[in-house]
């Protein structure tokens, strides 16, 4: 029987810290320890309802109670002098509960009233001490109480406060009390000072104390104060533990309103724009702000966009957004400008800073297309160009992705500045795509413009610089191996150059790169010897024929360097193309005949 009993409590434990959570499964959780915030508490027994509080180790893992009972009356009875409710519901994650007990006013004159309450369970939690606390009834028929007669008061720097101070019950004398700071921000002597010695006598039961309170305004936007009052040192009175302390708020009367910028940016196509407007710091009441349109460039309110003209920062926020609806309006048109205002303000402690903002309304109806249909490719890049006829004011962002199998997903937001009409956009594709010959590619997330159509690119590659080779060449610097085939070798860091021990060299020297077959070249890069400046000026010429004996050069351009040893490189582009086997490099100006260069890069089909 004994054992029946052990068991049939253990799985009264298990219920009450299990609950059902709506899935069929059961939630099991841990009661956290318990006890009493306070010990004592004062309170007159005209006050009605009386908050106990009670102190979780913990936050609660799920919802319990907590039981609590009256363990010792002093002339009260329960119904009668007052009403518990003895379980004490805790919320999943609080770690803070309140006992709720009612007072009774009897009307009678029977002072010396109080009552130990006592934790009795926590649902499976432990209770620790304090596990009791005592409540005093303060009798309003035969004793009396000194009570701040508000719990709060608000009130600005440079701003006298008054803080009332009275009695409630029933006086036998005099009533003598202190008032002291005993917490908050405010610092006595350079946030405010006391309007008078704060010690006080109230003679009857009708008079009032009033604590004067000068805050000191330090004409800077400072976070608002605080202070915490409490009544000490009374004599011929009690003191009433819930009216005891007040909070008095200095609020800073140097606040600023005003645009968070003054300049935005906004689609035509975006349902809506939140334009920020802030306060310096927050304050301790509602601010309705009113807007007002100075001006609209080129826009029409009402047409073009629509505007909220009357907002309200809640009370201790700083900020609001304002709604500024854009219309998209067909039609390639000039950018729209919309300039605000702050009008209005209702409080009077604060400042509106008075600047303007501008919001420009961009127009997205000008295309944006990619441009080139021939593009280079590298092992680890494909460079193509985007961009548009118009000439924007606003910059536009972008993406591209293109078809072709074994490409990666390009999610990389690309921009076209404003005042651009085109831009180069390097493609990261790690050499993944360098059989392909050509790929279409398609503008996505287009911002700031309309998206164009999908443009095939052909696909250009450096020429593969296996296949070459040196035709001809007028000498090289054989005795320190800088040879001629080292300006096809692949490497920027070795480079031809030509003999300049005997006989002494002279210009013009020449070099002839058998590229194997006839190529179409679109791009060039000729790079000289790198941190030497004596090469200055290269001729480029072509042919049609195959045969190198048959070579009728064409004059294709000359490529000029400065004596800056850092200028190595020149790059060329020809959108049309040019068709050769054979490229001719004749060096015709050079700083003592000395010619050296260190690289041929070639680009085509």
């Amino acid at each position: 029987m004994k054992n029946l009993y052990y068991l049939l409590a253990c799985l009264f434990f298990i219920a009450a810290c299990s609950k059902d959570n709506g899935t069929g499964d059961i939630e099991t959780f841990v009661p956290s320890d318990v006890y009493f915030v306070d010990t004592l508490y004062n309170e007159l027994e005209n006050t009605g309802k009386v908050e106990i509080g009670i102190q979780l180790a913990t936050p609660a893992t799920g919802d319990f109670s907590i039981e609590v009972i009256a363990a010792l009356e002093n002339n009260m009875t329960g119904g009668k002098d007052y009403v518990l409710d003895q379980l004490c519901p805790v919320k999943k994650g609080e770690k803070e509960a309140v006992l709720y007990l009612e007072l009774i006013d009897n009307r009678v004159a029977d002072p010396g009233r109080f009552l130990e309450l006592r934790i009795m369970d926590a649902t499976g939690g432990k209770i620790l001490e304090p596990s009791m606390c005592r409540l005093n009834v303060i009798d309003d028929e035969s004793q009396c109480a000194v009570i701040f007669q508000h719990k709060e008061i608000s009130g600005y720097e440079g701003e006298d406060l008054r803080v009332p101070i009275c009695l409630s019950g029933t006086m036998s004398g005099n009533v003598n009390f202190k008032v002291e700071q005993i917490g908050g921000t405010a610092v006595e002597g350079s946030d405010y000072v006391w309007g008078e010695i704060p010690e006080f006598t109230l003679e009857t039961l009708t008079d009032t104390a009033y604590l004067l309170i000068h805050p000191i305004d330090d004409a800077l936007s400072s976070p608002d104060r605080t202070l915490i009052l409490e009544i000490t040192e009374v004599e011929g009175a009690d003191i009433v533990t819930s009216r005891s302390n007040c909070l008095v708020n200095i609020g800073d009367n140097d606040v600023t309103l005003g645009f968070a910028e003054e300049k935005y940016g906004v689609a035509e196509t975006d349902k809506l724009f939140l334009l920020p407007i802030c306060l310096s710091q927050p304050i301790q009441e509602d601010v309705e702000v009113k807007v007002a349109v100075m001006s609209a460039t080129n826009a029409t309110e009402g047409v073009d966009f629509t505007v909220e003209k009357n907002v309200t920062i809640p009370a201790g926020q700083d900020s609001v957004r304002l709604v500024l609806r854009p219309q998209d309006i067909d039609g390639i048109s000039e950018d729209k400008e919309v300039v605000l205002k702050i009008e209005e303000c209702s409080s009077p402690y604060v400042q509106v800073d008075g600047k303007e903002c501008h919001v420009t309304i961009w127009d997205c109806d000008s295309p944006l297309s990619v441009l080139k249909a021939e593009s280079l490719m590298t092992d680890d890049v494909l460079t193509v160009e985007v961009g548009m006829e118009q000439v924007l004011t606003h910059d536009v962002y972008f993406k591209l992705r293109g078809d072709a199998e074994g490409l990666p997903e390009l999610s990389e937001q690309y921009l076209l500045p404003a005042g651009e009409t085109k831009v180069q956009v390097q493609l990261p594709v790690e050499g993944v795509i360098t059989l392909l010959e050509n790929v279409d590619l398609y503008l996505y997330d287009v911002y700031g413009a309309s998206q164009g159509n999908a443009l095939p690119i052909e696909i250009i590659y450096p020429l593969d610089q296996s296949n070459w080779s040196i035709a001809k060449y007028s000498s090289e610097d054989t005795n320190n191996e800088n040879f001629a085939r080292d300006l096809i070798d692949g490497s920027e860091t070795t480079y031809w150059h030509n003999q300049y021990i005997f006989p002494k060299p002279t210009l013009p020297v020449e070099i002839v790169v058998d590229l194997g077959k006839p190529c179409i070249l679109t791009d060039m890069n000729l790079v000289r010897r790198l941190n030497n400046a004596d090469t200055r000026k290269v001729e480029m010429y072509i042919t049609n024929a195959t045969v190198l004996d048959d070579a009728e050069w064409i004059f294709v351009t000359t490529l000029n360097y400065s004596d800056d040893v850092n200028d190595s490189y020149r790059k060329l582009h020809w959108d049309e193309g040019l068709t050769t086997q054979f490229v001719r490099l004749k060096v015709v100006d050079a700083e003592s005949n000395m010619v050296s260069l260190a690289e041929l890069i070639l680009y085509g089909r």
